[in-house]
Protein backbone atom coordinates (compact mmCIF):
# COMPACT_ATOMS: atom_id res chain seq x y z
CA UNK A 1 0.00 0.00 0.00
CA UNK A 2 1.58 3.19 -1.03
CA UNK A 3 2.50 5.61 1.59
CA UNK A 4 0.62 8.93 2.17
CA UNK A 5 1.33 12.37 4.30
CA UNK A 6 0.52 12.61 7.88
CA UNK A 7 -0.81 15.22 9.38
CA UNK A 8 -1.03 14.72 13.15
CA UNK A 9 -5.02 16.14 13.93
CA UNK A 10 -4.71 14.99 17.27
CA UNK A 11 -5.77 17.21 20.58
CA UNK A 12 -2.35 16.15 22.55
CA UNK A 13 -0.22 16.49 19.43
CA UNK A 14 2.12 13.62 20.22
CA UNK A 15 2.68 12.68 17.09
CA UNK A 16 3.26 16.06 15.86
CA UNK A 17 7.10 15.53 15.15
CA UNK A 18 6.35 13.66 12.21
CA UNK A 19 3.82 16.02 10.48
CA UNK A 20 4.07 17.08 6.85
CA UNK A 21 6.06 13.53 6.33
CA UNK A 22 5.38 10.88 4.84
CA UNK A 23 4.73 7.86 6.65
CA UNK A 24 3.53 3.98 5.57
CA UNK A 25 -0.09 3.56 6.95
CA UNK A 26 1.40 0.79 9.38
CA UNK A 27 3.95 3.50 10.86
CA UNK A 28 0.82 5.74 11.45
CA UNK A 29 -0.88 3.23 13.35
CA UNK A 30 1.69 2.25 15.47
CA UNK A 31 2.79 5.21 16.19
CA UNK A 32 -1.00 6.08 17.67
CA UNK A 33 -1.13 2.35 19.18
CA UNK A 34 2.24 2.73 21.49
CA UNK A 35 0.46 5.73 23.38
CA UNK A 36 -2.01 3.10 24.73
CA UNK A 37 -1.42 -0.03 23.40
CA UNK A 38 -4.83 -1.25 25.56
CA UNK A 39 -7.25 1.96 24.52
CA UNK A 40 -5.91 0.25 20.75
CA UNK A 41 -6.60 -3.05 21.65
CA UNK A 42 -10.23 -2.49 23.55
CA UNK A 43 -11.12 -0.68 20.24
CA UNK A 44 -10.55 -3.59 17.77
CA UNK A 45 -8.00 -1.50 16.08
CA UNK A 46 -6.04 -3.01 12.76
CA UNK A 47 -2.46 -3.32 13.79
CA UNK A 48 -1.10 -4.48 10.15
CA UNK A 49 -3.62 -2.24 8.50
CA UNK A 50 -1.65 -2.91 5.49
CA UNK A 51 -1.74 -6.30 4.84
CA UNK A 52 -6.17 -5.88 5.84
CA UNK A 53 -8.10 -7.29 2.96
CA UNK A 54 -11.34 -5.05 2.67
CA UNK A 55 -13.71 -3.95 -0.20
CA UNK A 56 -12.73 -0.31 -0.49
CA UNK A 57 -16.04 0.39 -1.41
CA UNK A 58 -17.48 -0.82 1.68
CA UNK A 59 -20.37 -3.42 -0.25
CA UNK A 60 -19.01 -6.43 0.53
CA UNK A 61 -18.26 -7.21 4.13
CA UNK A 62 -19.43 -3.72 5.27
CA UNK A 63 -17.53 -4.79 9.25
CA UNK A 64 -14.56 -4.88 7.56
CA UNK A 65 -14.60 -2.12 5.46
CA UNK A 66 -15.38 0.02 9.16
CA UNK A 67 -12.87 -1.44 11.07
CA UNK A 68 -10.19 -0.52 8.46
CA UNK A 69 -11.67 3.18 8.35
CA UNK A 70 -12.14 3.33 11.79
CA UNK A 71 -8.53 2.23 12.96
CA UNK A 72 -6.85 5.01 10.62
CA UNK A 73 -9.35 7.74 12.01
CA UNK A 74 -8.13 6.97 15.07
CA UNK A 75 -4.37 6.89 13.49
CA UNK A 76 -4.69 10.67 12.03
CA UNK A 77 -6.90 12.25 15.45
CA UNK A 78 -6.19 10.19 17.86
CA UNK A 79 -10.08 9.84 18.88
CA UNK A 80 -11.97 7.14 18.78
CA UNK A 81 -14.88 7.39 16.24
CA UNK A 82 -18.25 6.04 16.68
CA UNK A 83 -20.36 3.30 13.87
CA UNK A 84 -22.37 5.98 12.39
CA UNK A 85 -19.34 8.48 12.42
CA UNK A 86 -17.45 5.83 10.37
CA UNK A 87 -20.88 4.77 8.34
CA UNK A 88 -21.00 8.06 6.85
CA UNK A 89 -18.24 7.06 4.87
CA UNK A 90 -19.65 4.13 3.20
CA UNK A 91 -22.86 6.54 2.72
CA UNK A 92 -20.79 8.90 1.27
CA UNK A 93 -19.23 6.51 -1.69
CA UNK A 94 -22.71 4.86 -2.12
CA UNK A 95 -24.17 8.08 -3.11
CA UNK A 96 -21.35 9.08 -5.45
CA UNK A 97 -21.67 8.82 -9.21
CA UNK A 98 -20.44 6.06 -11.23
CA UNK A 99 -17.28 7.89 -12.76
CA UNK A 100 -16.46 8.32 -9.08
CA UNK A 101 -16.79 5.04 -7.75
CA UNK A 102 -14.34 4.25 -10.15
CA UNK A 103 -10.85 6.26 -7.57
CA UNK A 104 -12.23 4.54 -4.26
CA UNK A 105 -9.87 2.35 -3.84
CA UNK A 106 -7.82 1.34 -0.65
CA UNK A 107 -5.67 4.67 -1.01
CA UNK A 108 -8.67 6.69 -0.95
CA UNK A 109 -10.12 4.77 2.15
CA UNK A 110 -6.69 4.74 4.27
CA UNK A 111 -5.20 8.18 3.05
CA UNK A 112 -8.00 10.63 2.36
CA UNK A 113 -11.14 9.15 3.88
CA UNK A 114 -9.75 9.19 7.40
CA UNK A 115 -9.08 13.31 7.53
CA UNK A 116 -12.78 13.86 5.82
CA UNK A 117 -14.54 12.13 8.83
CA UNK A 118 -11.78 13.17 11.50
CA UNK A 119 -12.57 16.87 10.54
CA UNK A 120 -15.81 17.06 9.75
CA UNK A 121 -19.74 15.86 10.32
CA UNK A 122 -22.13 14.52 8.30
CA UNK A 123 -25.68 13.79 9.06
CA UNK A 124 -28.27 11.68 6.96
CA UNK A 125 -31.02 13.99 5.65
CA UNK A 126 -30.73 16.64 2.98
CA UNK A 127 -32.28 19.32 5.16
CA UNK A 128 -30.32 21.35 7.42
CA UNK A 129 -29.15 20.82 10.99
CA UNK A 130 -26.57 22.83 12.75
CA UNK A 131 -23.24 21.51 13.04
CA UNK A 132 -23.25 18.91 10.30
CA UNK A 133 -22.68 18.77 6.93
CA UNK A 134 -24.74 16.88 4.05
CA UNK A 135 -23.57 13.92 2.53
CA UNK A 136 -24.57 15.53 -1.16
CA UNK A 137 -21.99 18.07 -0.03
CA UNK A 138 -19.50 15.40 0.81
CA UNK A 139 -19.63 13.95 -2.35
CA UNK A 140 -19.69 17.10 -4.28
CA UNK A 141 -16.28 18.63 -2.37
CA UNK A 142 -14.35 15.37 -3.19
CA UNK A 143 -15.45 15.45 -6.81
CA UNK A 144 -13.89 19.31 -6.67
CA UNK A 145 -10.58 18.44 -4.84
CA UNK A 146 -9.79 14.82 -5.40
CA UNK A 147 -8.77 14.25 -9.03
CA UNK A 148 -9.29 17.70 -10.21
CA UNK A 149 -5.94 19.55 -11.87
CA UNK A 150 -6.23 22.19 -9.03
CA UNK A 151 -7.37 22.55 -5.47
CA UNK A 152 -8.04 26.01 -4.28
CA UNK A 153 -9.94 26.43 -0.69
CA UNK A 154 -10.80 29.19 1.18
CA UNK A 155 -11.38 29.68 4.69
CA UNK A 156 -13.17 32.69 6.87
CA UNK A 157 -11.43 33.30 10.67
CA UNK A 158 -13.18 35.01 12.92
CA UNK A 159 -12.49 37.36 15.70
CA UNK A 160 -9.85 35.96 18.25
CA UNK A 161 -12.45 36.03 21.43
CA UNK A 162 -11.30 35.59 25.02
CA UNK A 163 -14.07 33.32 27.03
CA UNK A 164 -15.93 35.44 29.40
CA UNK A 165 -14.81 33.18 32.67
CA UNK A 166 -11.57 34.74 31.58
CA UNK A 167 -11.73 38.39 30.50
CA UNK A 168 -15.39 39.49 29.46
CA UNK A 169 -15.74 41.49 26.11
CA UNK A 170 -12.14 41.36 24.85
CA UNK A 171 -10.13 39.43 22.19
CA UNK A 172 -7.42 36.83 23.41
CA UNK A 173 -3.80 38.19 24.40
CA UNK A 174 -2.38 35.49 21.93
CA UNK A 175 -4.37 32.84 19.85
CA UNK A 176 -3.82 29.29 20.80
CA UNK A 177 -1.52 28.30 17.85
CA UNK A 178 -1.82 24.76 18.72
CA UNK A 179 -5.50 24.69 18.08
CA UNK A 180 -5.11 27.48 14.73
CA UNK A 181 -1.79 24.35 13.58
CA UNK A 182 -4.29 21.26 13.87
CA UNK A 183 -7.26 23.66 11.88
CA UNK A 184 -3.97 24.45 9.52
CA UNK A 185 -2.70 19.88 9.93
CA UNK A 186 -7.09 19.24 8.72
CA UNK A 187 -6.64 20.94 5.52
CA UNK A 188 -3.15 20.11 4.72
CA UNK A 189 -3.89 16.42 5.57
CA UNK A 190 -7.07 16.47 3.38
CA UNK A 191 -5.33 18.02 0.08
CA UNK A 192 -1.86 16.07 0.47
CA UNK A 193 -3.77 12.98 0.22
CA UNK A 194 -5.59 13.57 -2.84
CA UNK A 195 -4.85 12.94 -6.31
CA UNK A 196 -4.05 16.78 -7.21
CA UNK A 197 -0.81 18.08 -7.20
CA UNK A 198 -1.10 22.19 -7.49
CA UNK A 199 -2.92 23.40 -3.92
CA UNK A 200 -3.71 26.67 -2.98
CA UNK A 201 -5.34 27.13 0.98
CA UNK A 202 -6.50 30.79 1.65
CA UNK A 203 -6.93 32.38 5.27
CA UNK A 204 -9.23 35.25 5.55
CA UNK A 205 -8.44 37.04 8.87
CA UNK A 206 -9.38 41.03 9.70
CA UNK A 207 -6.12 43.25 10.65
CA UNK A 208 -5.69 46.31 12.33
CA UNK A 209 -7.38 48.48 9.82
CA UNK A 210 -10.13 50.80 9.70
CA UNK A 211 -12.52 47.82 9.43
CA UNK A 212 -11.04 46.67 12.55
CA UNK A 213 -14.71 45.78 14.10
CA UNK A 214 -15.54 44.23 11.08
CA UNK A 215 -16.21 41.05 12.44
CA UNK A 216 -16.30 41.21 16.14
CA UNK A 217 -19.49 41.32 18.77
CA UNK A 218 -20.42 45.21 18.76
CA UNK A 219 -20.41 45.27 22.57
CA UNK A 220 -16.61 44.31 22.43
CA UNK A 221 -15.54 47.19 20.48
CA UNK A 222 -17.68 49.58 22.97
CA UNK A 223 -15.81 47.94 25.80
CA UNK A 224 -12.68 48.93 24.15
CA UNK A 225 -14.61 51.85 23.38
CA UNK A 226 -15.07 53.08 26.59
CA UNK A 227 -12.19 52.25 28.89
CA UNK A 228 -10.32 54.20 26.35
CA UNK A 229 -8.26 50.90 24.89
CA UNK A 230 -8.64 51.38 21.18
CA UNK A 231 -4.95 51.85 20.35
CA UNK A 232 -4.56 48.50 22.85
CA UNK A 233 -7.30 46.33 20.60
CA UNK A 234 -5.49 47.62 17.34
CA UNK A 235 -1.99 46.04 19.23
CA UNK A 236 -3.41 42.64 19.67
CA UNK A 237 -5.31 42.26 16.52
CA UNK A 238 -1.98 43.05 14.53
CA UNK A 239 -0.41 40.47 17.21
CA UNK A 240 -3.16 37.70 16.27
CA UNK A 241 -2.26 38.60 12.78
CA UNK A 242 1.17 37.63 12.91
CA UNK A 243 0.98 34.80 15.02
CA UNK A 244 -1.85 33.34 12.40
CA UNK A 245 0.80 34.56 9.49
CA UNK A 246 3.46 31.90 11.41
CA UNK A 247 0.95 29.32 11.34
CA UNK A 248 0.21 29.07 8.23
CA UNK A 249 4.18 29.58 7.00
CA UNK A 250 5.64 27.30 9.11
CA UNK A 251 3.47 24.03 7.85
CA UNK A 252 5.74 20.74 7.13
CA UNK A 253 4.97 21.17 3.29
CA UNK A 254 6.14 22.94 0.40
CA UNK A 255 3.81 21.37 -2.03
CA UNK A 256 0.99 23.69 -0.74
CA UNK A 257 0.32 27.54 -1.30
CA UNK A 258 -0.89 28.92 2.21
CA UNK A 259 -2.54 32.26 1.77
CA UNK A 260 -2.89 35.01 4.44
CA UNK A 261 -5.59 37.73 3.27
CA UNK A 262 -6.99 40.62 4.55
CA UNK A 263 -10.70 40.03 5.66
CA UNK A 264 -10.99 43.74 4.42
CA UNK A 265 -10.95 42.71 0.61
CA UNK A 266 -14.01 40.80 1.17
CA UNK A 267 -15.89 43.07 3.40
CA UNK A 268 -15.50 46.32 0.93
CA UNK A 269 -16.08 43.65 -2.32
CA UNK A 270 -19.23 42.46 -0.47
CA UNK A 271 -20.17 46.39 -0.04
CA UNK A 272 -19.65 47.13 -3.63
CA UNK A 273 -21.77 44.25 -4.23
CA UNK A 274 -24.79 45.40 -1.93
CA UNK A 275 -24.59 48.95 -3.45
CA UNK A 276 -25.15 48.01 -7.00
CA UNK A 277 -27.79 45.19 -5.95
CA UNK A 278 -29.66 47.08 -3.33
CA UNK A 279 -29.20 50.88 -3.89
CA UNK A 280 -26.56 52.89 -2.13
CA UNK A 281 -29.20 53.44 0.81
CA UNK A 282 -29.44 49.38 1.29
CA UNK A 283 -28.01 50.56 5.41
CA UNK A 284 -31.64 52.06 6.13
CA UNK A 285 -33.91 49.24 4.51
CA UNK A 286 -36.32 47.80 7.48
CA UNK A 287 -37.19 44.57 5.43
CA UNK A 288 -40.74 45.50 5.39
CA UNK A 289 -39.85 46.66 1.67
CA UNK A 290 -42.17 44.20 -1.04
CA UNK A 291 -38.42 43.34 -2.74
CA UNK A 292 -38.57 39.96 -4.42
CA UNK A 293 -34.84 39.46 -4.60
CA UNK A 294 -33.66 36.45 -2.98
CA UNK A 295 -30.99 37.21 -0.64
CA UNK A 296 -33.50 39.34 0.62
CA UNK A 297 -36.03 37.08 1.24
CA UNK A 298 -33.04 34.97 2.55
CA UNK A 299 -32.02 37.79 5.22
CA UNK A 300 -35.15 38.37 6.39
CA UNK A 301 -36.74 34.92 7.10
CA UNK A 302 -33.55 33.48 8.22
CA UNK A 303 -30.51 35.58 8.61
CA UNK A 304 -32.25 38.10 10.91
CA UNK A 305 -33.36 35.90 13.75
CA UNK A 306 -29.55 35.04 14.56
CA UNK A 307 -28.83 39.25 14.62
CA UNK A 308 -31.02 39.65 16.56
CA UNK A 309 -28.10 38.32 19.39
CA UNK A 310 -26.78 41.61 18.46
CA UNK A 311 -29.38 44.15 19.30
CA UNK A 312 -29.97 46.58 20.53
CA UNK A 313 -26.69 47.79 19.07
CA UNK A 314 -28.41 48.04 15.53
CA UNK A 315 -31.70 49.50 15.04
CA UNK A 316 -30.77 51.90 18.34
CA UNK A 317 -31.61 56.09 17.70
CA UNK A 318 -28.78 57.76 15.72
CA UNK A 319 -28.76 59.84 18.55
CA UNK A 320 -27.31 57.10 20.50
CA UNK A 321 -24.88 55.44 18.08
CA UNK A 322 -23.87 59.17 17.70
CA UNK A 323 -23.38 59.08 21.88
CA UNK A 324 -20.31 57.07 21.28
CA UNK A 325 -18.56 59.35 19.49
CA UNK A 326 -17.55 61.41 22.68
CA UNK A 327 -15.26 58.68 23.32
CA UNK A 328 -13.41 59.46 20.31
CA UNK A 329 -10.70 62.10 22.04
CA UNK A 330 -9.64 60.08 24.83
CA UNK A 331 -8.59 57.13 22.54
CA UNK A 332 -6.90 59.10 19.65
CA UNK A 333 -5.08 60.91 22.38
CA UNK A 334 -3.70 57.72 24.27
CA UNK A 335 -0.75 57.85 21.52
CA UNK A 336 1.21 60.51 20.19
CA UNK A 337 2.26 58.61 17.08
CA UNK A 338 -0.12 60.32 13.98
CA UNK A 339 -0.19 57.16 12.15
CA UNK A 340 -1.54 55.36 15.40
CA UNK A 341 -3.59 58.53 16.12
CA UNK A 342 -5.26 58.20 12.58
CA UNK A 343 -6.09 54.63 12.58
CA UNK A 344 -7.88 54.96 16.23
CA UNK A 345 -9.89 57.57 14.54
CA UNK A 346 -10.33 55.89 11.55
CA UNK A 347 -11.38 52.41 13.15
CA UNK A 348 -14.06 54.28 16.02
CA UNK A 349 -15.85 56.27 12.34
CA UNK A 350 -16.04 53.01 10.72
CA UNK A 351 -17.90 51.46 13.36
CA UNK A 352 -20.12 54.32 14.30
CA UNK A 353 -20.72 54.67 11.26
CA UNK A 354 -22.01 50.74 10.60
CA UNK A 355 -23.70 51.00 13.60
CA UNK A 356 -26.63 52.92 11.99
CA UNK A 357 -27.34 50.76 9.97
CA UNK A 358 -30.55 48.67 10.62
CA UNK A 359 -30.67 45.81 12.14
CA UNK A 360 -32.27 44.21 9.15
CA UNK A 361 -30.06 46.07 7.06
CA UNK A 362 -26.89 43.90 9.29
CA UNK A 363 -28.67 40.83 8.44
CA UNK A 364 -28.82 41.80 4.57
CA UNK A 365 -24.87 41.91 5.24
CA UNK A 366 -24.56 39.31 6.61
CA UNK A 367 -26.49 37.26 4.18
CA UNK A 368 -24.49 39.22 1.54
CA UNK A 369 -21.21 38.24 2.66
CA UNK A 370 -21.67 34.43 2.42
CA UNK A 371 -23.67 34.70 -1.16
CA UNK A 372 -20.74 36.48 -1.96
CA UNK A 373 -18.44 33.92 -0.82
CA UNK A 374 -20.21 31.43 -2.86
CA UNK A 375 -20.24 33.22 -5.99
CA UNK A 376 -16.80 33.95 -6.20
CA UNK A 377 -16.32 30.22 -5.06
CA UNK A 378 -18.15 29.19 -8.08
CA UNK A 379 -16.61 31.62 -10.77
CA UNK A 380 -12.90 30.73 -9.04
CA UNK A 381 -13.77 27.15 -8.65
CA UNK A 382 -12.99 27.54 -5.19
CA UNK A 383 -14.23 24.96 -2.39
CA UNK A 384 -15.14 26.52 1.03
CA UNK A 385 -13.85 25.16 4.65
CA UNK A 386 -15.85 26.41 7.39
CA UNK A 387 -13.83 27.95 10.57
CA UNK A 388 -15.69 30.27 11.30
CA UNK A 389 -17.52 30.01 14.66
CA UNK A 390 -21.05 29.89 14.00
CA UNK A 391 -22.28 27.23 11.72
CA UNK A 392 -26.30 28.33 10.96
CA UNK A 393 -28.79 27.45 8.19
CA UNK A 394 -28.60 31.15 7.24
CA UNK A 395 -25.04 30.95 5.89
CA UNK A 396 -25.12 27.34 4.03
CA UNK A 397 -28.08 28.56 2.34
CA UNK A 398 -26.65 32.11 1.20
CA UNK A 399 -23.08 29.95 0.63
CA UNK A 400 -25.56 27.49 -2.28
CA UNK A 401 -27.37 30.31 -3.18
CA UNK A 402 -24.24 32.67 -4.69
CA UNK A 403 -22.50 28.88 -5.70
CA UNK A 404 -25.44 27.78 -7.74
CA UNK A 405 -28.52 30.81 -7.87
CA UNK A 406 -30.31 28.90 -10.56
CA UNK A 407 -30.28 25.26 -8.99
CA UNK A 408 -30.60 25.69 -5.10
CA UNK A 409 -31.03 21.69 -5.12
CA UNK A 410 -27.52 21.35 -5.83
CA UNK A 411 -24.73 20.59 -3.27
CA UNK A 412 -22.18 23.06 -3.10
CA UNK A 413 -18.62 22.43 -2.27
CA UNK A 414 -18.94 24.33 1.45
CA UNK A 415 -17.70 22.38 5.02
CA UNK A 416 -18.02 23.14 8.39
CA UNK A 417 -15.30 21.45 10.07
CA UNK A 418 -16.35 19.90 13.59
CA UNK A 419 -16.65 21.93 16.50
CA UNK A 420 -17.22 21.22 20.35
CA UNK A 421 -17.56 23.45 23.58
CA UNK A 422 -15.04 21.27 25.47
CA UNK A 423 -12.22 19.08 23.77
CA UNK A 424 -11.52 15.66 25.57
CA UNK A 425 -8.51 13.84 24.13
CA UNK A 426 -8.32 10.23 23.17
CA UNK A 427 -11.67 10.17 23.74
CA UNK A 428 -15.00 9.71 20.82
CA UNK A 429 -14.58 11.67 17.93
CA UNK A 430 -17.40 14.05 18.71
CA UNK A 431 -15.08 15.49 21.33
CA UNK A 432 -12.22 17.02 19.14
CA UNK A 433 -12.84 20.48 17.72
CA UNK A 434 -11.00 22.47 14.76
CA UNK A 435 -13.00 25.64 14.26
CA UNK A 436 -12.80 27.03 18.15
CA UNK A 437 -9.23 27.52 17.70
CA UNK A 438 -8.92 31.29 18.81
CA UNK A 439 -8.82 30.57 22.70
CA UNK A 440 -8.37 27.75 25.02
CA UNK A 441 -12.45 26.13 25.44
CA UNK A 442 -10.85 22.96 27.90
Amino acid sequence: MERFKFFDLSINQKSASISGKEVSPNEAVKLRQSEDVVKFDNAGFIEDIEHFDFDPKGVKNTSKWEKAASTMVYAVSGQIPDREEIKRGRQIIEIMPKNMKEYVDSSFVINFLPYLLSGFNFQLTDNFIDEANMLKDGVNFIKNIYHGQNIHSSSLLCAHRESNQVAKLSLVQDIHVVKASRALNLQLGLFSNTKTEHIKLDWYQQTSTARLSSNMFPEMFINYLKSGNILSLIKVVQSHEQQILDVLTSNNTQSIDTNFILLDKLTSEVEVFMNNRFGSDWAKLTGTENNPDCIFKLARDYTLPHIKRLMPFYDQPEDKVENLEKYREINVNATNNPKEKKLVGEAIDWFISHQKMSGFAKSLYETSMYYYWGMMSSKQSKVGIGLDRDHTDYQYLAFQLGYSPNDLGKASPLLYARRTKSEVPQKILKYISFRQFWRNID
